[in-house]
């Protein structure tokens, strides 16, 4: 019988285990989470392990909730240690779900932990950590984890004055900005004009139009890569897009400055068009274009009026739209603007359209591997069916060897036990495809594309 995520976990025969034991060391390169620059810089030390796992984790609080947890012991004031303790209880009843095996891995990779996280070993385990803790800070967990570069989300509008400190306060890992423009997307919410100030200011552009507000974020996106970005992130629900005149465009910009909202037809003109100047840039200056789709955010109003968006009342969505996407797609090829991309859908059902989507618009004459990707299985589909559905896919329709691999789209310094996660994974799924005759069975051929997917091609495909 095997412990608990053992030392074996995942891994189902020898030559899974050999191709694991040849691989797991490469660095990390994470090129999209949600980790706080300033905290980096400050050196951030927590206080205890409920700091660590349970402030800002919407991961672990959804399971707390629906292990019908009180609010008070998730986002409330209850004790540090009585929320912990909630916690080890939820995970008693997360039979199979990545949180509790996420959770088990990190008190086994960063402190030596190997007894279940359950009740009876509760107490022993929270004394244990926390003793540790007392040595650690949060650039303790990228260290230990051999992370070479991570890649945080970021404003248009963000100075990004904390990485430009970095730089020269830890030499150890790469802190690198990720251009995010999502408040721009978001032409009809509410605070759009006030964002559309800040947005001037920073980028010295009156913006009075579209054309001006293109400029703004040419600037901006310019400005990002003096910090050294090379990628953007663009959270699209669903991807819409009619052909419009820049004549249109600048009156719908009008129109929404003035405090109007734009009718659906003028929304989709916006938001396809804007896509497409974006690429563009993107494209000129060699660029990553990252695209999530498919996500249904703050769908529990209540609680978002209550406690704002990211806190874990977001979930999967179905508007996935393929004409749409291979317009925009098709005009950027047709211009020869189309930038590198991956492509990600909080809905699995979408994958094989957007692996097939893809393979439509891969030639290049730069020897560009895989420039139009699948993206790896992402949030809530970051789980042992759907990262194995996802190797899967991409395997079947794309090249699995110039696959990005993982990356952890998260707000845990800890959480870096993630890619290990992945990496047991695939070095089980290639080598049964090996054992079964399904693929070559040449050690150096696999090492190598492992090693490629782990972390090589995503350095190459960045640039970092």
């Amino acid at each position: 019988m095997k412990q608990f995520c053992g030392e074996d976990f995942l891994l189902e025969s020898e030559l899974a285990e050999k191709l694991y034991a040849k691989t797991k060391d490469m660095q990390i390169l994470d090129y999209h989470c949600h980790l706080k620059p300033q905290e980096m810089l400050s050196n951030y030390k927590f206080r205890n392990l409920t700091d660590l796992w349970l402030t800002g984790d919407h991961y672990k609080w959804r399971q707390m909730r629906t292990c019908g947890v009180s609010e008070k012991y998730i986002t409330g004031n209850a004790d540090d240690y009585d929320k912990y303790i909630k916690f080890v209880e939820s995970c008693e009843m997360m039979l199979g779900n990545p949180v509790s095996q996420w959770s088990q891995l990190e008190l086994t990779k960063y402190f030596n932990i190997k007894k279940p996280l359950i009740l009876k070993n509760a107490k022993e385990i929270w004394e244990q950590v926390n003793k540790q803790l007392d040595k650690m800070t949060c650039r303790s967990f990228l260290e230990m984890s051999n992370v070479y570069a991570v890649c945080t989300t970021d404003d248009p509008i963000d100075l990004l004055e904390e990485h430009t400190k970095l730089k020269d306060d830890w030499n150890k890992v790469k802190v690198i900005p990720n251009f995010r423009p999502d408040k721009i997307m978001k032409i009809n919410a509410e605070g759009f004009n006030d964002y559309i100030k800040k947005l001037s200011k920073i980028s010295d552009v009156n913006i009075n139009n579209y054309e001006s507000l293109i400029e703004a974020l040419y600037n901006r996106i310019d400005y990002f890569h003096t910090k050294g970005s090379r990628g953007a992130d663009h959270a699209v629900d669903v991807v819409l897009y009619e052909p419009a005149t820049r004549n249109e465009l600048n009156e719908i910009i009008t129109k929404r400055i003035k405090g109007k909202m734009l009718n659906d037809g003028e929304f989709a003109k916006f938001i396809g068009n804007i896509l497409l100047d974006l690429a563009r840039k993107y494209h000129d200056l060699n660029w990553v274009m990252m695209v999530h789709l498919n996500c249904k955010r703050d769908a529990n109003k209540p609680m978002f009026s209550k406690l704002g968006p990211d806190t874990g009342f977001d979930c999967s969505g179905e508007q996935f739209v393929e004409k749409q996407l291979n317009d925009v797609l098709g005009t950027l090829k047709s211009e020869d603007k189309l930038p590198k991309m991956s492509l990600f859908s909080l809905n699995a059902t979408n994958w094989m359209s957007i692996a097939t989507i893809a393979g439509c618009y891969q030639e290049n004459e730069n020897g560009i591997k895989g420039k139009i990707q699948l993206g790896t299985a992402w949030w809530f589909a970051d789980t042992l069916t759907n990262n194995t559905k996802q190797i899967n896919d991409f395997a079947e329709l794309q090249s699995l060897g110039v696959s990005l691999g993982m990356l952890t789209d998260s707000r845990s310094f800890s959480s870096f036990t993630r890619h290990d996660y992945y990496r047991r994974l695939l070095c089980n799924i290639i080598a049964t495809w090996a054992n079964r005759g399904l693929c070559v069975n040449d050690e150096e051929i696999l090492v190598r594309n492992i090693k490629n997917i782990f972390f090589n091609n995503a350095k190459e495909f960045f640039g970092y």
